[in-house]
């Protein structure tokens, strides 16, 4: 199983108890002031599709298994989360694009999990989109659902409600892509999609979206065009450095939040100087 953490910083929570403590007062610091608008978010949902999220997914926040290896993906993504709100705090991030250089780092799990991580967060209302119009990888992973979806809601005019589906786990929802398209880089330019992403600002506290790989295709860049901000995600062993350069030049630097580092156990270890033991006060740090 993978472990997901963000490279970009070598400092992680020093506890889960603290690390749950901080991110609720630094909620306190983002909650909406305007309750008519909130109430008016949660009438829109009220009619919306229904899923229901297990271990099937996939999704390591779901995993009821108890192993070294679960327990460190899980507080790793916890520490993404907490850096996240951080930002949400003092930059008003509300909409978040998370990409790669090329298929298969492992993109489209960690929105997930990130976005299931993010939900387990009081009055933290989280939509998952899946802006990968052409392969529907995240649609795929969750549930398949027919339409409408993302694709109506920007070719056909769908209702943005329409296209939400909601899920047992109190805070997440997600917008499935819909049908899908080939022509996903024509219906991100178009303003409905801006339009879209505006709503959702209005009834969810984050917005994060699944994206296609930055190179070879031009729909990432007009989908976090109207995002808030951008995060990579950069495989172990897989993302070739040169690929990676090129991808990285392609994002604008005002929106670049930092980089998802997606690695095994023993990578981890390596680069971190601990070991599952170490990090939860049940031994020595194992040092690199």
């Amino acid at each position: 199983m993978s472990k997901l953490f963000d490279a970009s910083q070598a400092q992680t929570s020093t506890a889960s108890e603290n690390g749950l403590r901080e991110i609720t007062q630094i909620l306190e610091g983002i909650r909406t002031t305007d309750g008519a608008a909130t109430e008016m978010a949660k009438h829109r949902l009220d009619s919306s599709r229904r899923v229901t999220l297990s271990r099937q997914h996939e999704a390591v926040l779901l995993s009821a298994e108890d192993s070294r290896e679960c327990m460190a993906a899980m507080e790793a993504y916890r520490a993404l989360r907490t850096r996240l709100v951080r930002l949400q705090n003092t930059k008003g991030i509300r909409s978040v694009a998370i990409t790669s250089a090329l298929h298969g780092d492992g993109k489209s799990l960690t929105s997930l999990n990130l976005a299931i991580a993010v939900s387990q967060m009081p009055d933290a209302r989280v939509l998952l989109v899946d802006g990968d119009l052409r392969t529907r990888g995240l649609t795929s992973l969750v549930g398949n659902f027919p339409p409408p979806g993302l694709t109506e809601v920007l070719d056909s005019g769908e209702k943005f409600e329409n296209a939400i589906v909601s899920t047992n786990l109190q805070n997440l929802h997600f917008a499935p892509a819909g049908l899908g398209s080939m022509e996903a880089s024509e219906l991100f330019a178009k303003p409905r999609w801006k339009e879209f992403v505006g709503w959702c600002a209005e009834g969810f506290k984050l917005m994060i979206v699944d994206c296609p790989p930055l190179l070879g295709l031009a729909d990432t860049e007009l989908i976090s065009a109207a995002c808030d901000g951008v995060l990579l995600v950069v495989r172990d062993r897989r993302t070739d450095r040169e690929l990676l350069s090129d991808a990285v030049k392609q994002i604008d630097k005002s929106k670049a939040l930092g980089v998802i580092y997606n690695a095994k156990q023993d990578t981890f270890k390596r680069y971190y100087g601990y070991g599952y033991d170490a990090y939860y006060g049940r031994g020595k740090a194992k040092q690199a």
